[in-house]
């Protein structure tokens, strides 16, 4: 039995391995190019994100205007690269304006349009507005920082999109890590019974080291650095929990079969899509300069 669970283990290990290096790369690689290369990964990856949150909501017999967020979360994305953060904006009043047109268009006697609509919404903003903030960070110039003459790399989007990427990828590292360590607290019991309050902190810290690393090597603020890590760290955590919500009231482990051994496509995003937001609107307000 033991050697049957030992063989088991080792077998998930190395396909999450198999699976996940190559997407990795892949991901780097685009993210590196930049331009439309990496608002095509990230449109791909919300299309997927869509799909499995339409299920996930279906699950609990609701039904979300599934057509309309695709297209609208979509929109996002793309506009996010040809268009200004104030055109994002309008176009996403667009959206619900258009969510709650079709609600009335499709009601009926048995139908709750306040449910469908609040759903959609929901998908369109959790799945399309969020991960839009990413192909903003990454469209970012040097020229419109005023911290850029202390940056030694050219493309301040790569550094940026470069130090969110290292700051989720440390807090998941620290906190699993640390919590199997030292973890004695639940931080959120009722929601992920596996999660500790010592692994949050030490996910906190490893992303804080790495930050501090980041700064060293780019040039970007010390103190900007650690701002963005150690808050972005705790949003990225928060994302975490909440994705896990949203499957324990689906009554569902992973999102999707997507990804051989890393589930679908919201499980590998989830602690992303907290974290970006805040990435870009804080660059936003305290880093692009006055005009």
């Amino acid at each position: 039995m033991g050697d049957s669970k030992s063989n088991k283990k080792h077998s998930n290990l190395w396909m999450r391995v198999a699976t996940g290096v190559p997407l990795a790369l892949v991901a780097i690689a685009l993210m590196w190019l930049g331009g439309i290369w990496f608002t095509l990964l990230v449109a791909l990856a919300v299309w997927f994100a869509v799909s499995e949150m339409g299920i996930l909501i279906r699950r609990k017999g609701m039904e979300p205007q599934w057509y309309i967020a695709v297209f609208c979360s979509l929109g996002l994305v793309l506009g996010a690269y040809f268009f200004s953060y104030t055109h994002l904006a309008a176009f996403l009043l667009g959206s619900i304006l258009a969510v709650c047109a079709g609600e009335v268009l499709r009601f009926h006697k048995r139908h709750t349009p306040c449910s469908g609509a609040a759903c959609t919404v929901f998908m369109l903003m959790y799945c399309g507005w969020f991960p839009a903030h990413a192909v903003l960070l990454r469209r970012v110039q040097a020229s419109e920082l005023s911290v850029a003459s202390s940056v030694t790399w050219n493309d301040m989007g790569l550094v940026l999109v470069g130090l969110l990427l290292a700051t989720c990828i440390a807090t998941d590292v620290g906190a699993y890590g640390f919590g199997k360590m030292l973890g004695r607290h639940r931080l959120c019991p009722q929601v992920s019974p596996g999660k500790t309050v010592e692994g949050s902190l030490g996910g906190i810290a490893l992303a804080l080291l790495l930050a501090w690393g980041w700064s060293v090597w780019t040039g970007l603020p010390l103190a900007h650095c650690l701002i963005l890590a150690g808050v972005g760290s705790a949003a990225a955590q928060f994302g975490d929990l909440f994705e896990s919500a949203l499957k324990r009231e689906a009554g569902v482990k992973d999102s999707s079969n997507l990804l051989a051994g890393h589930g679908g496509a919201l499980d590998r995003l989830d602690s992303f899509l907290f974290a970006v937001p805040f990435f870009y609107i804080y660059i936003s307000l305290f880093l692009f300069k006055a005009h």
